[in-house]
């Protein structure tokens, strides 16, 4: 087993079952589970299919209308955000929160379309707004309608948490953890153009800037229009239900559930270990659990994301994440057994 064959035989499952996505987005789905050791080279044909075939059962497509919505939603909340970074000083500009933000209610929206179109459930979120964007918990699922119509609040608490397709960490920043009693981890196929896609499609460029740039001499027709031209058109935006943790599964690691390697750098005295894979609590960027006194001149980093920021969080690899979503299901409606 490699990548290449891994990755040829997710496109082949994906347009068996009409689901199409970019080559450079099937890259990024399988470099982290390659890197997370999700997949691997010893693994067997029936375990890279039962991979794909999870990926695929928990596909949604998110279109204009559910970006519309998420905007909306992100923009309203954002305005009462604080601008610092959990654990940092860096500020971010109301536009940069305001995007961030979006991606939270993509995840949410995502979910939904997964609950309805696998179980007929109707879903309805709550916003428990905090001044700080990492504190702020963007989806916790309040109220289900089951497909007998029958309106019920969810047993469990459940919280999504979204990443990009090449993502391989769900990150529970913060208090959230005493928030939530399942997290649900969400790929998004979003990319760095969606936002400015999206303002091409409602004609935001076109009918405002562009028309403004010309009226102010700024631009002539020409460039105008190739401006407009360069810019990517809005696409519908492949998302994945990729699995979900229980809180207590934060607590009750043990040694075999952090993999690291030494690395060595050429520009620094310091050793350097990465972590590939882990689920618990990191402090100051180090696994709380596995960290000992004696390694305190070491740095850590976490593969394919180098550092998360100060403070506390509680992280997951890929790999630790479960897929047995009739089992949550049965959580949220009659709650833990």
């Amino acid at each position: 087993m490699n990548k290449e064959i891994a990755k040829s035989r997710l496109i082949q499952s994906l347009e068996a079952s009409g689901l199409i996505i970019r080559e450079e987005q099937v890259d990024q789905l399988v470099d982290a589970a390659w890197n997370s050791e999700e997949i691997h080279k010893g693994l067997s044909n029936e375990d890279l299919m039962d991979w794909i075939n999870q990926l695929i059962y928990g596909s949604v497509i998110l279109t204009e209308k559910d970006y519309t919505y998420a905007l909306i939603q992100a923009l309203n909340v954002s305005m009462n955000l604080r601008a610092t970074d959990y654990g940092t000083s860096r500020q971010r500009d109301l536009g940069q929160l305001w995007t961030d933000t979006t991606r939270g209610f993509l995840g949410e929206r995502a979910f939904s379309k997964f609950l309805f179109d696998r179980f007929q459930i109707v879903s309805k979120f709550n916003y428990q707004i905090d001044t700080e964007i990492d504190k702020f918990l963007s989806s916790d699922l309040e109220e289900i309608v089951l497909d007998n119509g029958t309106n019920i609040k969810p047993r469990i608490n459940l919280s999504i948490k979204t990443t990009k397709l090449n993502g391989m960490w769900l990150d529970v920043p913060g208090a959230q953890i005493r928030h939530s009693d399942y997290f649900v981890l969400i790929k998004l196929g979003t990319t760095r153009y969606h936002f400015v896609s999206f303002l091409k499609w409602i004609s935001a460029i076109r009918d405002k800037l562009l028309k403004l740039a010309l009226s102010d001499g700024i631009l002539d027709e020409d460039k105008a229009q190739d401006l407009y031209d360069k810019l990517p058109n809005f696409e519908c935006i492949p998302c994945f239900i990729y699995g979900f943790i229980e809180k207590q599964r934060f607590e009750t690691n043990n040694e075999n559930d952090c993999k690291t390697r030494l690395v060595r750098s050429k520009n620094s005295t310091r050793p350097k270990i990465m972590v590939i894979q882990y689920i618990g609590e990191i402090n100051g960027n180090k696994p709380s659990k596995f960290h000992s006194p004696d390694r305190d001149n070491v740095d850590y980093e976490y593969q394919s994301i180098g550092k998360f920021s100060q403070g506390k969080h509680y992280i997951s690899s890929i790999n630790f994440l479960e897929h047995n979503w009739s089992s949550l299901l049965e959580k949220m409606i009659n709650g833990q057994q």
